[in-house]
């Protein structure tokens, strides 16, 4: 029996201790049926994101992945562009729904609206109210982005969009 708990014990050890590896290629395939499992995975660092290292994006040379810093990490630095890593981390999953993007739209119009307050002469109303909200919108590439993100949630069946990527515990240089 003692032998039984003992190599239980191992075994859940051994899982523990070494995360599932995966090449990116599977991770891309696989990443909505692994959420929030640890995963291993070598791959290049192809870009760094220059503000604040807060994305990392790992290649095989043909697939790539996102990785974000965990907060033990806190950020990524600019000079591991190019250089092969082995990473560890959780499969996150983003999802981006309607809710989303009527907040993302409010603080666009909150936004919008205070550029147009600070622009606009403090005796004028007229002017401050005199385009529709429409016309406002019509030449704003974010808001055409809104728009465009809306009609991809309206033709899915699940009612938003998954965004993938690993939330990074540890790296190694290979």
């Amino acid at each position: 029996m003692k032998n039984i708990i003992v190599a239980i014990i191992l075994f859940a050890m051994a899982l523990i201790a070494d995360p599932a590896k995966i090449t990116i290629a599977e991770l891309n395939t696989k990443a909505e049926t692994i959420v929030d499992q640890e995963i291993t995975f070598i791959g290049v660092a192809e870009h760094v994101c220059a503000h604040g290292g807060q994305k990392l994006y790992a290649t095989d040379g043909t697939n790539k992945f996102k990785i974000t810093p965990s907060k033990e990490i806190g950020a990524f630095n600019s000079n591991m562009s190019g250089e092969k890593f082995t990473f560890v981390g959780f499969v996150r999953e983003f999802k981006l729904d309607n809710d989303y993007l009527d907040k993302w739209e409010a603080e666009l119009d909150a936004a919008g609206a205070k550029k147009a307050e600070e622009d606009t002469p403090k005796n004028c109303e007229y002017d401050k109210n005199s385009t529709s909200k429409d016309e406002k919108h019509a030449d704003n590439s974010v808001y055409k982005q809104i728009a465009d993100l809306r009609e991809q949630i309206k033709n899915t069946e699940k009612g938003y969009l998954s965004y993938f990527s690993v939330e990074c515990t540890s790296f190694t240089k290979e």
